[in-house]
Order: structure tokens, then C-alpha cells, then sequence
């Protein structure tokens, strides 16, 4: 008789009878649960005081950082807030400062984001201000190169978009066409292939550099 016949499942399955009662054994063990367990299953369980006071704090946190770069209180008033804080908060501040910086945004976005930085670090114990202050020099560093290398390419490709866009523009106008110099060189440049391999070249090198310069800060406030 093969394994699969239907005699075999004839003679060798429980009756239907104990298998519905198993099912509704299992059923109700699941829904027998305590009120902690039940808190736990749906994700819905009372946070501690501890939670509460980190939730409050974290918030707090938040705040006060937003207060700092939308220009609301200054780099003293940023610190004095700061100064009798646990060493949890001060990293938490680094670390949301650090999650600002970009290659691209403002000097003085920069600036203010990197005096931050050091105002909190002379707060925590075993400050390691020299190594963030160079830390942050590299940063400034490699946002000036990126920058200047982007704008250098670009100066060159549209030297020799000029030229085109010119000739087309004598030639449009001479049919009682405008057309906008500045604008349509832009788009020239922008459309380049040659554009597009340097600038994606050049975004990558760069990004990759000032994450993993940012990454070795970050894993000291992990420690």
C-alpha cells in the first residue's frame, strides 16, 4: 500500500473529532494570555519611568536644536542648556549635528553646526577636542575641494558651451526667434554626457570620503 493512498490516511489519521479539539485547545491556550504577555504581543506595553525621562529628555533635545539653527539662541546659550546634562545627551546632540553636515550646504550652516560641536564636546568627560576640532577641519576641507572641483569643471564645459549656444541664438534671431543665453548654456552644460560622468564621478569619490571621515567621529560616540 503506498504512502499516499487514501486507505492509508483512512486508517492511520485521528479522528476528525480530535483534531477539532486540538485545534480549539491551541486556540484557547493562545488567547489564555496574562495582561503583561497581551501588553508585549500587541506592542502596547507601559514604558518604564526611565523611558518616560529619556522620551522627555530626547524631545527636549530636539527642540532646543532647532531653537540653535534656526538662529533662535546661540552657541552660549546652546552650551549653558546643555551643561548639566547626562553624557547620553551630549552625544545624542553630537550626533544629530552630525547628521546636518553635508557636502553641499552652506558655509554658514557649516560654521554653526561645527562651533556646536566643539561647545558640546568641552562638556563631556574624556573630551577629545583635538581630535574633533580636526575632525571638522577635514570636513571643511573636502566640502572646499568638492566644491571648487565641481565649479572648475563646469566653468570649463561652459566656456565651450558658450560658443555653441551663441551661434544658434544669431541664427534664431535672425529668424525673430529670442532666445536666453545664460539660461540654454546651463541647460547645454547640464545635458553633456561628458558633464554627467564627471559630476556622478565626482559626487561618489567625495560622498564616500566625507561619510567615512564623519563614521570615525560617530563610532567615538558610540563607545
Amino acid at each position: 500500500m503506498g504512502l499516499f493512498s487514501p486507505l492509508y490516511f483512512l486508517f492511520h489519521l485521528p479522528p476528525l473529532c480530535l483534531i477539532e479539539a486540538l485545534v480549539i485547545r491551541i486556540m484557547k491556550e493562545d488567547f489564555e494570555l496574562s495582561p503583561l504577555a497581551r501588553q508585549k504581543l500587541e506592542g502596547i506595553e507601559e514604558p518604564s519611568s526611565e523611558e518616560k525621562e529619556r522620551l522627555r529628555e530626547t524631545r527636549w533635545l530636539e527642540s532646543l536644536l532647532a531653537s540653535y539653527f534656526t538662529r533662535g539662541i546661540s552657541t552660549d546659550e546652546l552650551w549653558l542648556a546643555l551643561k548639566e546634562k547626562p553624557t547620553w545627551i551630549l552625544k545624542g546632540a553630537q550626533k544629530r549635528v552630525l547628521d546636518s553636515l553635508s557636502l553641499e550646504g552652506g558655509e554658514d550652516e557649516f560654521a554653526s553646526s561645527c562651533k556646536a560641536m566643539l561647545a558640546i564636546e568641552t562638556l563631556k568627560e574624556g573630551s577629545n577636542y583635538p581630535y574633533l576640532e580636526h575632525t571638522l577641519k577635514e570636513l571643511g576641507r573636502l566640502r572646499k575641494s568638492y566644491g571648487e572641483g565641481k565649479e572648475k569643471a563646469y566653468e570649463e564645459m561652459k566656456r565651450g558651451a558658450e560658443d555653441r549656444v551663441r551661434s544658434l541664438a544669431r541664427q534664431a534671431l535672425a529668424k525673430g526667434m529670442k532666445v536666453d543665453v545664460g539660461t540654454s548654456v546651463e541647460a547645454n552644460v547640464k545635458a553633456n554626457p561628458r558633464w554627467k560622468g564627471f559630476i556622478s564621478q565626482h559626487e561618489r569619490e567625495y560622498s564616500q570620503r566625507f561619510e567615512l571621515c564623519i563614521d570615525k567621529f560617530t563610532r567615538t560616540l558610540q563607545v
